[in-house]
């Protein structure tokens, strides 16, 4: 299986300076994901927005976590050849770790 290369260490939920939502490692900010417009009117869109955004906040920030159990749970299943079901899992790593 080929080395994730992407930014090293825990990753972490925080908030731009402009109040954005973003995730960080030590070394910095990783990604800002954009922060909803709010419209007159538009209130339950609003919110719906602020939600999606803070859920994928959380699966960004989670993703070097995922990745390593997969990558875990790859291993086990080929060491007790059970690698049958496996196929998803392969290419969910190789997007990963392009």
């Amino acid at each position: 299986m080929k080395e994730f290369k992407g930014s090293k260490g825990k990753w972490d939920c925080v908030f731009t300076s402009n109040k954005s939502r973003a995730v960080r490692n030590k070394d910095g900010i990783i990604c800002t994901l954009y922060k909803p417009s709010r419209y007159s009117g538009q209130d339950e869109r609003y919110e719906q927005e602020l939600e999606e955004n803070l859920n994928d906040q959380r699966l960004i920030a989670t993703s070097p976590l995922l990745l390593d159990a997969l990558q875990d749970l790859v291993k086990f299943c080929e060491e007790n050849n059970t690698g049958a079901e496996l196929e998803l899992a392969y290419d969910a790593i190789n997007k990963a770790v392009r």
